[in-house]
């Protein structure tokens, strides 16, 4: 008889083994009663070379003899596999290893879909992480049912493009302010010159600069 896990609550067991990054064996404790049980992790198809990334990225998650917060995924075993497809928890939010794979546009998940992933999506889609980042790529040539796109659509570049126009509205204005006031700098410059120049003919005169020579006076008299 196949083992069964809750679908409406994690269930804390202990990886005793792993196959590869998507089969594992697990143990623990299910309705009293002590389980070993081989698992597969449901985790969606990579796109691309983003394969190599995911599966360093569940291998260094899943360590034989830690525990791990699983929850079922499907209320019956694969019938591809015949095992039971859990999803691995994260946090007690409800996150899972999905959500991080998907917000970090290794892979989309299918509709339908859960909140957490439908968020990790529109993350990815935003932040052009991933596949998103590639050239030539659209929601349609991964496979993105359309209901599913529509929820997770980036915003409009009209937002992106408002905040730019903004920001140099806000410089050209500086700069305006900057200009306007460098005459009025220079008008006072000059006025303060101006006074500087009769104050220091007088301290010459005072101290003789200007004065005539006594030489010149006696030529002129004879």
């Amino acid at each position: 008889m196949p083992v069964t896990l809750p679908m409406d609550q994690p269930s804390l067991v202990v990886l005793t083994a792993l196959f590869g990054s998507h089969y594992a064996v697990v143990c623990g404790t299910l309705a009293g009663q002590r389980v070993v049980a081989p698992v597969s992790f449901a985790v969606p198809a990579c796109c691309g070379d983003y394969q190599v990334l995911c599966e360093r990225t569940l291998r260094a998650l899943l360590v034989p003899g830690q525990p791990l917060a699983v929850q079922a995924h499907a209320l019956a075993p694969d019938p591809r596999t015949g095992l039971v497809a859990v999803d691995i928890l994260l946090d007690a939010g409800g996150r899972t290893v999905t959500d991080l794979i998907i917000s970090r546009g290794w892979a989309v998940p299918t509709w339908p879909c859960s909140a957490q992933a439908q968020e990790a999506l529109a993350w990815a889609r935003q932040s052009h992480a991933g596949i998103w980042s590639e050239t030539g790529v659209s929601a349609s040539s991964l496979g993105l049912s359309a209901a599913l796109e529509r929820a997770t659509a980036p915003p409009p570049a009209a937002a992106h493009a408002a905040v730019v126009w903004g920001c140099l509205v806000v410089l050209l204005a500086a700069l305006a302010a900057e200009t306007a006031a460098r005459p009025v700098a220079a008008a006072r410059a000059g006025v303060t010159g101006v006074m500087r120049v009769p104050l220091s003919l007088g301290r010459w005169y005072a101290g003789g600069l200007l004065r005539p020579r006594s030489g010149a006076q006696a030529t002129g008299r004879r």
